[in-house]
This record gives C-alpha cells, sequence and structure tokens, in this order.
C-alpha cells in the first residue's frame, strides 16, 4: 500500500484482499471514498448494501463503520478518500441511492488513475486543484445517473442511451452553447429520440439543462471553497452567459438573489430581501 494526505485529500494505491478494509480509513468515517479497480474483481460491502466489481469499474459512497471485502481475486484499487468536511461536505448535498454507487469511469476514472500513478511526485499546490476537480466530476456523474433513473424502465439498450444523454448534459454544462441539438449529436442519437426519451421525467432538454446549470450554481453559492468568486465567474462556469439573465431567472426560482442565497449559507433564512 501508498498512499498521500494533502489537503484533507487522501490517495492511495492499494492491493487488497478478503477482510476489512485499512485501518487508517477509520479516520476517515463519515468522509467519501472514491475507488477505482485497477485489477481483478470482488464483491465490495458497506452497511448493508454490496456491490461486484471488476477491472476498471468506479465506486463512490460514504465510509461508513462496516466496509469490506469479499469473494476478491487479484484485487487492486485506486483510491481517493475525500473528507466531512471541505470537499466532503460539498458532496454530501448529492444525492445517494445507496451507501455504494457504480459511476461511469470515463473522465473521472481515468483523472483518478493519473493522480494516483504519480502518488510519489503530487505536490500541495497540485492537491487541492485535483480535490475540487474530482468532486465536481463525481456530483456530474451522480447527477447523471440520478437523472437517467427517471427514464430507466425500457430495455437494457435504451437505458444505457438515457444514461449516456444525461451524462453528455452533465459533462457538458459550461458549455453555453449546449442545446437539445447538441446533446443528441453528442449521444449518437437523433433529436426526436432524445425528445422521447425526456417524455417520461415530464421535462423537456432545454428546462433541464437550465435547472441543472442553476442547481449547479446554487451548490457554488453554498461552498465555503467558491467564497472568494464573484457571482458572475459563477454563473458564466455553469454555462449562462448573461449575469442579469441570471440573476433574473435564479430570483424567480429561488425567491431571492443570486447574493442574498449566497450571504443565507450562514444559517440565515433565505426569506430575507435581495
Amino acid at each position: 500500500m501508498s498512499g498521500l494526505l494533502m489537503s484533507g485529500l487522501a490517495l492511495a494505491d492499494l492491493r487488497l484482499s478478503d477482510g476489512a478494509m485499512p485501518q487508517a480509513w477509520a479516520g476517515h468515517l463519515g468522509g467519501f471514498c472514491l475507488l477505482r479497480i485497477g485489477t481483478g474483481q470482488a464483491r465490495l460491502e458497506m452497511d448493508g448494501a454490496h456491490v461486484a466489481v471488476m477491472a476498471g469499474d468506479l465506486v463512490f459512497g460514504r465510509i461508513g463503520r462496516r466496509l469490506s471485502i469479499a469473494d476478491s481475486h487479484d484485487l487492486t484499487v485506486q483510491a481517493a478518500l475525500f473528507p466531512r468536511q471541505g470537499s466532503g461536505a460539498r458532496l454530501a448535498t448529492l444525492p445517494l441511492a445507496a451507501p455504494l454507487s457504480v459511476l461511469s469511469a470515463g473522465i473521472l476514472g481515468e483523472l483518478l488513475r493519473a493522480a494516483v500513478d504519480r502518488l510519489d511526485r503530487l505536490t500541495e499546490a497540485e492537491m487541492r486543484p485535483l480535490e475540487i476537480a474530482l468532486a465536481e466530476l463525481v456530483a456530474s456523474a451522480l447527477a447523471a445517473n440520478a437523472l437517467a433513473a427517471r427514464v430507466l424502465n425500457g430495455s437494457a439498450g435504451k437505458n444505457a442511451i438515457a444514461l449516456r444523454a444525461m451524462q453528455v448534459i452533465e459533462l457538458h454544462l459550461p458549455d453555453p452553447d449546449l442545446s437539445p441539438a447538441l446533446v443528441a449529436h453528442y449521444a449518437g442519437i437523433s433529436l426526436r429520440y432524445l425528445q422521447q426519451l425526456f417524455e417520461a421525467t415530464g421535462e423537456n432538454a432545454n428546462h433541464l439543462i437550465r435547472r441543472r446549470r442553476l442547481e449547479r450554481c446554487c451548490d457554488d453559492l453554498r461552498d465555503p471553497l467558491y467564497a472568494d468568486q464573484s457571482i458572475s465567474a459563477i454563473c458564466f462556469r455553469w454555462g449562462f452567459n448573461d449575469s442579469a439573465y441570471f440573476s433574473r431567472i435564479f430570483k424567480d426560482v429561488h425567491g431571492v438573489s443570486p447574493s442574498a442565497y449566497r450571504n443565507a449559507r450562514d444559517g440565515r433564512s433565505l426569506g430575507l430581501a435581495a
């Protein structure tokens, strides 16, 4: 086992066998783990939930009191452990359907693998942006899973297409030109088929894109990590290209201005005047 702990985020390269996870993880109880299966296979169990994993799989979950491995074979794991504070507090606001969630690997899995591969060369200056990037990609992956779950009632093929479309939306939210037509193009389906997928949710793709952008802005406005960033910078980061328009629709949805919403994170009521 090799590992690195800086700025709250812990990275580890592990070779594991059946039994409890390393005792060192006890210090991260209540935080979160992101695990990429490097080689082998196993069944991971945590607080009554279990998932079967194999090489290339990516698993995310809250670190509970009982985290163990069974039926393992030649198991290596690249791990990121997030603390309860900072990025962990951000992750605690995300929708978790179960103690362990299997995520689409993609960029997130590759970033984790690359980070662990250079454990001995990472610097303190690199760890903070890495922690933020991993947390944001986890947020996108979980949101895509949650959105896709609203339409996953068809064949396995249809379910895979729905998940791919949701992942496209989450990954491209920062693009101000993102549209249903672009989502369909990136997902490799027709615009009409995309519209049919959304019929099950009662929400069209345009509305979903705008809602998810607003939700990501809300996340950042609440997050102390972004306390020094301007509201304009936050709205531009999530694909809005007009700060006045953003402020107007934000107030329409939440009843307060973005600045009042941000100020309310210290516990004051959101009913305060903007």
